[in-house]
């Protein structure tokens, strides 16, 4: 990661405390737990600014050169948190098929779904035409870091979502290899493997509710 874990570890405090509803708009769009985080921690190092050379808004950087920046937008931390959580949403479902569909969906974030459809055409590294060149690598280590090093009480019904989310995608990644479909199959068995490893984490750490 292009930070140390005590930084890291500190922003996330930080945000989590001053924005606890984080966790709630990444629960509701069903996305990879503390992905929002990873990504603002990229972005910004979770705080709300315009940057960019005034083009980048709000924590998760929403670029007023390729969106339309809402009314009120730069001072909504949960406006910026649910817009974001919707494109990545959209971007996990248009990169499903990819061999990392989080890595692939990151780097669209930051560089568009045409530069990471190309890539992934082309059998290039998804970060090519990315920021520095490792965007989805650096963010998507920060997501896993988050995930071992916080612990978090979830509910009994967030535990049954994420195991479900395991099965879901161990069970599509053994019928495309019965259907003799191979492409992403890899990718899926990995996202799973890392959801089960989160998961196994989660029941150890956290007190359902």
């Amino acid at each position: 990661m292009n930070i140390t874990d005590a930084q890291l570890l500190t922003e996330y405090r930080r945000a989590v405390k001053t924005w606890p509803f984080v966790e709630t708009v990444e629960d509701a769009y069903d996305l990879p737990p503390l992905l929002l985080f990873a990504v603002g921690s990229r972005e910004t190092n979770l705080t709300n600014e315009v940057g960019d050379g005034g083009h980048g808004h709000g924590v998760w950087q929403l670029d007023n050169r390729s969106h339309t920046i809402p009314a009120g937008f730069d001072k909504n931390v949960h406006l910026q948190a649910t817009t974001a959580a919707k494109m990545l949403r959209s971007l996990l479902h248009s990169f499903a098929t990819a061999a990392n569909p989080i890595r692939a969906a990151l780097a669209a974030y930051n560089a568009g779904a045409g530069t990471v459809a190309y890539n992934v055409a082309h059998g290039l590294n998804v970060d090519t035409g990315t920021a520095g060149g490792d965007y989805s690598a650096d963010t998507y280590a920060r997501m896993l870091y988050l995930q071992q090093a916080v612990p978090m009480n979830l509910t009994s019904a967030q535990l049954d979502k994420i195991a479900d989310r395991v099965v879901e995608k161990l069970l599509d990644a053994q019928v495309k290899s019965h259907d003799g479909k191979a492409h992403g199959q890899l990718g899926h068995c990995i996202a799973a493997s890392f959801e089960f490893a989160y998961l196994n984490h989660q029941i150890l750490n956290a007190k359902p509710g």
